[in-house]
């Protein structure tokens, strides 16, 4: 009886173990596959780092989804959130994206970084 609890216990992790790797594969297919300035958001602990050397004009829009979960966007010592379908301009050196609020399973959040001239530049 513990022989066969144990097998089953092991199986169960080994495809919880596939089942992980399957999805970071898939997560890593669709990131490498991304328009350039696009970054996805797949969980909770996803986190979009920006590091410049110096302030940049930024731009960042959060996709309209099914869901209804904000962007959390720290900058600069800074916080906004932005709304799905929203986009938040700012100037900034160093900057975390990450979900405003929890994602549940399946879900994922999609937006874009654009760079943007500085005012008064030609």
């Amino acid at each position: 009886m513990r022989i066969s609890m144990f097998i089953w216990a092991a199986l169960g992790a080994a495809f919880a173990a596939t089942a992980s790797a399957q999805t970071t594969a898939m997560e890593n297919r669709i990131r490498m596959n991304a328009p350039p300035n696009t970054f996805y958001l797949f969980d909770q602990t996803s986190v979009e780092l920006l590091d410049y050397k110096t302030d940049r004009d930024l731009r960042i829009c959060l996709e309209e989804r099914r869901h209804h979960v904000p962007l959390e966007v720290d900058y600069d010592g800074k916080t906004a959130k932005v709304r799905p379908g929203d986009c938040f301009s700012f100037e900034a050196k160093h900057v975390a994206i990450k979900p405003g609020a929890s994602l549940g399973q399946d879900l994922d959040l999609r937006g874009t970084i654009e760079t943007m001239e500085p005012s008064g530049s030609s």
